[in-house]
């Protein structure tokens, strides 16, 4: 059976905060790599088992040709790629934090998790929302993707790449008539449970910190420290 443990919303959103101050300082390259395979490791304990090799993967690739392809070269073009190498190797922590966030959390979970901090409702509102379209959005793109292979328009995604107009034509028009749809289901969906009501909502998820959450938190801490004292 694959692992997975539970993680509090609120840790996740902990996590997210720690890795957008880790992409913010100017930490040691040992540093970086550690809280890399941090956040690889939460990822496989969330169930994202593939995800998890996969940002490891790109995160070596990117460091890899970061220390040999572009570190000897003087050119301009060098320069701009060790630039495009390094960004891309900076942001990648805050990619698989939100990764970590927004798989295997209900939204309901977000919701009680969100009231326990004590944020307003009116903030909560419009988070909710977020949360509920891209999923949906992304889906959507999917289901278009296996009709257009199906229909023999495209017989791979690459194609879309190639040839940006047939793109248009065949993605862009149709995710943007599917994203009207999804804001009235949204909409629906948002006034038939009753989220527009300011008072406090009761919830099925016993949303509580666990020892796991605060090792989680903790280490995470631990990292940024060690990044700043060791610089």
């Amino acid at each position: 059976m694959p692992v997975r443990i539970k993680f509090d919303p609120r840790t996740k959103l902990a996590i997210i905060i720690m890795t957008t101050l880790i992409f913010v300082l100017n930490i040691s390259f040992m540093i970086e790599i550690g809280f890399v395979i941090f956040l690889s490791c939460l990822l496989f304990l969330n169930g994202n088992h593939k995800m998890s090799a996969v940002y490891l993967l790109i995160f070596a690739s990117l460091a890899g040709l970061n220390l040999t392809v572009f570190n000897n070269i003087q050119d301009s073009w060098s320069i701009l790629g060790s630039f495009l190498l390094i960004g891309g190797r900076r942001i990648l922590p805050t990619i698989m934090a939100a990764t970590f966030a927004m798989t295997n959390t209900q939204i309901g979970e977000w919701v009680t998790s969100l009231q326990k901090l004590k944020i307003p409702f009116r903030v909560i509102l419009p988070l909710v929302i977020v949360f509920r379209y891209f999923p949906t959005l992304f889906h959507n793109t999917r289901d278009i993707l296996k009709a257009l292979k199906f229909r023999g328009l495209i017989t791979h995604n690459v194609q879309l790449i190639v040839h940006p107009i047939r793109a248009v034509e065949y993605l862009l028009v149709p995710i943007l008539m599917s994203t009207d749809e999804i804001i009235a289901e949204l909409s629906a969906v948002v006034f038939i449970r009753g989220m527009g009501n300011q008072v406090p909502h009761t919830s099925i998820y016993p949303n509580q910190f666990r020892w796991r959450d605060g090792i989680t938190i903790g280490s995470s801490l631990l990292l940024i420290i060690g990044g700043v004292t060791f610089d």
